[in-house]
């Protein structure tokens, strides 16, 4: 194996048949059943992606859960933001979803939720660890059920969160993008039931991914020219799990994915002001956006789990990850990429505009995003990067990210889900950006 599966708070994941196989992702999900015993968990939810290898991993699950005296409850292919949803509306005392989300093809991982509908923490995944290797208690009253009609409850809530009345006389024709993932049934329903003229594209959850998952505009080709076939008003792109949203303009022109927080924090703050929480390599037109306001944003460290805390911690009205990743907790308290669509969608109904021109409207910046393989040690690399810029102000709570006084940021840290890191840069234009990052990069590879 050329590296090891990685395990953190967003889950357990690897390359299938190398870093992650059939008894990597057992001792994983036994460990798992273990810290839900000592909960006192009875009712598991279980569900997955459409990758090929989550039928094999849901059967291992099954297995195990059933084993250890559980009452599973499995949904088959679901988007991530579901099972959080219906954990925290439903009885259930914790679940399991099968995916890994963005990643290439080749990848998978399981994601746990403990039953407060919340990733675990660091506390839980430390305890998690040392229970690896050992087995769950076994014990009788095990059960599987399907339920393959419970993840339309999660549209119905986003329905009753929302002026449905103003986006249904707009009429919107949309085309949506899933991917052949998660995303294939309820991302189209909710469209539907805000009464657009649909057109779905890859929309058949057989795991053979149309393009490349991660939704970045270079992957995203097919949806652009079909938003201009159809004439469509906006385009939504979802990655494999669903979590995450990135926008088509009615020109087709994919929209930078650090724009889809923008809008939704935009549509939140014109019904409901308040402050926000976003990470720490989120762009800065979120907070300036939020600053226009009069409100505050409070960064945390990247990772899901890690603004969903912030959100509670500050009761921000709306946060989430400039990767697309929208948290509204009025709707659901995890990246949403359902809520995302409802969000733009309202604002864009009683805007009266385009969605170009919503967009434009935006104050914009350069962001450069890079990655690089790394084996060296991150805290020297740190300390060099904080030695290069001795004009800024540094900020060692996720990697390091340090702000200049021209609006201008860098920031290296190490990927929560792949064996790499990530040095990116923001300015009010590609060359400062670019600057950055170049004297970023020479520091870490020296």
């Amino acid at each position: 194996m050329t590296h090891q599966a990685k395990f953190a708070i967003s889950g357990l994941r690897g390359v299938w048949g190398d870093t992650l196989n059939e008894e990597i992702s057992r001792t994983h999900i036994e460990a798992f059943a273990i810290f839900l015993q000592k909960q006192g968990a009875k009712k598991i939810l279980l569900g997955r992606d459409s990758r090929k290898s989550g039928s094999i991993i849901k059967d291992i699950a099954i297995d195990i859960l059933t084993k250890a005296g559980f009452e599973v409850t499995y949904v088959e292919i679901v988007p991530t933001p579901t099972i959080i949803f219906l954990i925290r509306s439903t009885p259930f005392d914790g679940g399991i979803m099968i995916t890994a989300s963005h990643n290439p093809p080749e990848y998978n991982g399981i994601k746990f939720f403990t039953k407060k509908a919340f990733y675990i923490d660091e506390q839980e995944l430390s305890e998690i660890k040392t229970y690896v290797g050992s087995k769950p208690e076994q014990k009788d009253g095990g059960s599987v059920a399907e339920n393959l009609d419970l993840d339309i409850t999660h549209v119905e809530h986003v329905l009753n969160n929302i002026n449905t009345k103003v986006i249904q006389d707009r009429k919107f024709k949309i085309v949506i993008d899933t991917i052949n993932g998660a995303g294939y049934k309820l991302g189209p329903m909710l469209l539907e039931r805000l009464g657009a003229d649909v057109t779905v594209i890859n929309g058949t959850p057989d795991g053979n991914f149309a393009h490349m998952p991660e939704p970045l505009a270079q992957n995203l080709s097919g949806l652009a020219a079909k938003v201009k076939e159809v004439g469509a008003d906006i385009g939504f792109a979802e990655d494999p799990d669903a979590d995450r949203l990135v926008l088509c303009d009615e020109k087709g022109v994919i929209i930078f994915e650090e724009y889809t927080l923008a809008l939704a924090i935009e549509s939140v703050l014109n019904k409901t002001p308040g402050d926000i929480v976003t990470n720490l390599s989120t762009s800065n037109t979120s907070e300036d956006l939020v600053k226009s306001f009069g409100y505050k944003n409070y960064r945390t460290k990247v990772g899901e789990g890690n603004v969903v805390e912030g959100i509670i911690e500050h009761h921000a009205v709306i946060g989430g990850e400039g990767s697309g990743g929208v948290i509204y907790p009025k709707m659901n308290l995890c990246r949403d990429s359902i809520t995302g669509m409802a969000l733009i969608l309202e604002f864009l109904a009683t805007s009266d505009k385009t969605i170009s021109e919503l967009v434009s409207s935006l104050l914009h910046y350069d962001l450069i995003k890079t990655k690089m393989p790394f084996d060296g040690d991150v805290n020297e690399a740190i300390d060099k990067i904080i030695k290069e810029f001795p004009d800024g102000t540094a900020n060692k709570e996720d990697g390091i990210r340090i702000d200049f006084p021209d609006s201008s940021w860098v920031q290296m840290r190490s990927s929560n889900t792949e064996p790499i890191i990530r040095i990116w840069a923001e300015a009010r234009t590609k060359e400062r950006a670019g600057e950055l990052i170049d004297r970023a990069t020479k520091q870490v590879t020296k």
